[in-house]
């Protein structure tokens, strides 16, 4: 073992380098320095569409239950889009519960959605009407 004026021992094996192998990204080709930032922008984009989807899906499921129930309903469009939601995945709950009706049929499904959103919606306008106890 030989020692430098710095105070580093080292001894006289030849030392063997350590080099990263290629990534998984790397094998098949893919620049990993670019795909880090896309990966990220597209989360981004992907969410944003997602979100939209949800709201749009949620008003027009919301906007059938209501029209599905008689008399004045006078509800915000964010609580239409809620109750829609809700709906949404009560039916979801429903169909599974049914056996997996949500991958049978586009209208089984529509049909489930607005049926829950519905429910709730009555649900809600019941429990809201309750005359005050005394």
């Amino acid at each position: 073992m030989q020692c430098s004026n710095h105070g580093r021992c080292t001894d006289d094996r030849p030392r063997v380098q350590s080099t990263p192998g290629p990534s998984a990204l790397e094998k098949r080709g893919v620049d990993a320095t670019t795909t880090t930032a896309g990966a990220g922008a597209l989360l981004g984009l992907g969410f944003g569409m997602l979100l939209l989807y949800f709201i749009v899906q949620g008003l027009i499921i919301g906007l059938l239950a209501r029209w599905a129930l008689p008399g004045p309903d006078p509800m915000s469009y964010p609580k239409t889009i809620l109750f829609g939601i809700g709906g949404s995945v009560l039916g979801g709950l429903v169909g599974s519960l049914l056996g997996d009706v949500g991958s049978g049929s586009a209208l089984i499904s529509l049909a489930l959605s607005v049926a829950g959103a519905a429910a709730l919606i009555w649900f809600f306008r019941r429990r809201d009407k309750r005359p005050p106890t005394a």
